[in-house]
């Protein structure tokens, strides 16, 4: 493996994670972090990585600094502006985790996942109209597995 790759420690990340060893794992990410730190070229990965792993850890304040990051790195990432709007809509910072939600939508508008999140912050922010739209939405795309919104 080489130590200076920031796919590298990125994936041995992904990989100690995958093995429970969430510390180790976010040594990889922080330090493929601090690789691509001044390059012209970084990637969103270690960012979105590490970031969720924060959020997994309710650290939602520095995870939204990496996400948001990762989100300003690859704006059409979809992935990145979902894990972006869950961690604002831990820190009750409701407008801007609907605007992260709403774009990740909009790049992923098969994604029933995002439409039910989506709901929740709606709902959260007191939109029952709009949360109902979002839910019923999510429902949709589950298709028969899913359980009705409520």
């Amino acid at each position: 493996m080489d130590s200076r790759s920031v796919k590298a420690e990125n994936n041995l990340g992904l990989t100690l994670a995958s093995q429970n060893q969430l510390e180790k794992a976010m040594e990889a990410y922080r330090k493929a972090e601090a690789l691509q730190q001044g390059s012209a070229s970084q990637s969103e990965q270690p960012l979105l990585n590490l970031g969720l792993l924060l959020l997994d850890r309710n650290q939602p304040q520095e995870a939204a600094e990496k996400l948001a990051r990762a989100a300003a790195i690859a704006p059409s990432c979809a992935q990145c502006q979902e894990a972006l709007g869950q961690a604002l809509l831990a820190l009750n910072r409701l407008p801007e985790a609907e605007a992260a939600l709403e774009k990740a939508v909009a790049l992923e508008p098969k994604n029933p996942r995002f439409h039910f999140v989506l709901g929740r912050a709606y709902k959260q922010s007191g939109e029952v109209e709009k949360s109902r739209i979002e839910l019923q939405r999510s429902t949709e795309l589950y298709g028969s597995h899913s359980t009705p919104a409520q």
